[in-house]
């Protein structure tokens, strides 16, 4: 029988050491938080079907807005938030499940559009970000992300088109795959490009969808090692292979989405015969 201990007391446990997981909504992040839990991260007590760790949400989203709003003047902004998360943390880990020699974090993907400011609150802190092909996760149904039906579209959809230098005004000319486009290029970019260039090796693992797939074991290695678990006995996630695509070939939609992706996606090793091959395979 394990016992609570307090934060800071064990080597993976320390307060200021959460394994983040992110990525972009609707590409498969429910695969990377169910690898990490069977591999022994501690990823909160309560969750959704999406394996979102519910205990951060509403804070997690409401600096989200504050940043994109633009909310984030004064020297005191980003320490109201610090103490906000560090002492969520801190009831998270002392009155659920968490046994106390466990790593621990928490799993979102809104996380996307705040890791600097997680990375910040948290200066250890590791991220584990899921991406996966553009035009797998653009031509598929849309993230909320990417709607402006919901309080999160109404603001990230237009901070992504202002992102990448577009007038938000486009958004109803634009078809529901270009918003997905244009969200993938705005979020995933930015995650990728900040995580590569301010945080080392042995904080910053990219997993990709594809790869859980076609791999699952190697990839339950991969994080096992960088979250500090362990895979005996892990079980492998579940996959539905038959979401991996949704689209046949030829589609004249995939030249559209590279157009607006193919630099970010070619600095994470994916291109267009990608999607050639999973085709002919």
């Amino acid at each position: 029988m394990t016992t609570n201990v307090p934060v800071g007391q064990t080597r993976e446990g320390g307060l200021d050491r959460p394994i983040l997981i992110t990525g972009r909504g609707g590409s498969g992040t429910r695969l990377a938080a169910d690898i990490a839990i069977g591999v022994g991260v501690f990823l909160g007590n309560e969750f959704n079907k999406s394996s979102d760790s519910l205990e951060y949400e509403d804070a997690v989203k409401a600096l989200m807005w504050e940043r994109l709003q633009g909310a984030t003047q004064g020297p005191d902004w980003l320490e109201r938030w610090r103490s906000t998360f560090r002492d969520r943390a801190r009831d998270v880990l002392a009155t659920g499940s968490w046994p106390g020699d466990r790593p621990w974090g928490w799993k979102l993907p809104e996380l996307m559009f705040v890791l600097p400011e997680m990375c910040s609150i948290f200066p250890d802190g590791r991220v584990i970000h899921l991406i996966r092909h553009p035009v797998d996760s653009s031509l598929r149904r849309t993230h909320l992300t990417s709607r402006l039906d919901n309080p999160v579209g109404t603001i990230a959809l237009p901070a992504a088109y202002r992102g990448l230098g577009l007038d938000p005004a486009l958004i109803d000319q634009h078809k529901k795959y270009m918003h997905n486009a244009i969200a993938w290029e705005y979020q995933v970019g930015s995650v990728s490009r900040w995580a590569r260039a301010n945080l080392p090796a042995e904080r910053y693992l990219e997993i990709r969808y594809e790869d859980i797939c076609t791999r699952a074991p190697e990839v339950q290695r991969l994080v096992a090692a960088f979250a500090g678990g362990h895979i005996d006995g892990a079980p492998l996630p579940v996959v539905d292979t038959t979401r991996m695509r949704s689209y046949e070939l030829p589609d004249p939609r995939v030249e559209d989405v590279w157009a607006v992706c193919g630099r970010t996606a070619e600095l994470l090793g994916y291109s267009l015969a990608d999607i050639e091959d999973t085709t002919s395979a």
